[in-house]
């Protein structure tokens, strides 16, 4: 069945419903949004990282493994929480 084109006067062919993607297109679809929330989380840590680091780290603290303190990983848990869940 064709329907008359408004604008034009011309006759457009209906379409049909799209059909539904399949299984490998969502798990696809799911692991890129993955990816991309991950990729959004390293930006907010980086932008924090100033925040939840010691201030003032002595001489060979470069190579020791560094623990925020409770408050700055509740800092980092808020502002993920936050970006993620609104």
């Amino acid at each position: 069945m064709k329907a008359a084109d408004a604008g034009r006067g011309t006759a457009v062919a209906e379409s049909a419903p799209a059909p539904c993607a399949g299984l490998g297109r969502r798990l696809g679809a799911g692991v890129y949004e993955a990816m991309l929330l991950a990729a959004v989380a390293l930006i907010v840590e980086f932008a924090l990282l100033p925040l939840t680091r010691p201030g003032g780290a002595g001489p060979g603290a470069q190579s020791r493994l560094y623990v925020p303190s409770a408050s700055a990983r509740w800092l980092s848990l808020a502002c993920l929480f936050f970006l993620f869940g609104v």
